[in-house]
């Protein structure tokens, strides 16, 4: 359950996007200053002042460093419960992201607690148990 909830949030990554099973919200393209920043003296061999080695305006939104990406786990708790998120020791910002703020967009990737359940981690929670079942079934046929 907890690897197909994580799958899920990924592929939001993937996606540029925030799909709950019942609608897709693409996330807001950066800003153009932003993309300057990114790209600032950025010409072939020649070192320049912008914002590290592994920032471009042509690479996705929150994937430049896939630290962000890289740190979606999920945590098994008691017996039925399964909680998918981020360490906000490890990675601060995960929750700006993906709630916003007043200058920031909001570029959700992951359901927030107050969200009904999400569509899309259920339907492939589901799709997963059944091919689970019915693999384990056929020793028994």
């Amino acid at each position: 359950i907890g690897n197909e909830a994580v799958r899920v949030v990924k592929q939001n990554f993937m996606l540029h996007g925030y799909d709950t099973g019942n609608g897709f919200t693409k996330w807001d393209d950066r800003k153009p200053a932003t993309n300057k920043a990114y790209d600032r003296n950025r010409t072939k061999g020649k070192q320049g002042m912008y914002k590290g080695s592994v920032f471009s305006s042509a690479k996705p939104l929150l994937l430049q460093t896939r630290t962000l990406y890289n740190q979606i786990k999920y945590r098994v708790i008691g017996k039925n419960r399964v909680l998918i998120g981020v360490d906000k020791g490890l990675v601060p910002y995960a929750q700006r992201h993906n709630e916003g703020l007043k200058k920031m967009p909001k570029r959700q990737f992951m359901p927030t607690p107050s969200e009904p359940p999400n569509k899309k981690i259920l339907a492939a929670i589901s799709k997963k148990y059944t091919f689970e079942r019915n693999r384990i079934m056929r020793r028994y046929k």
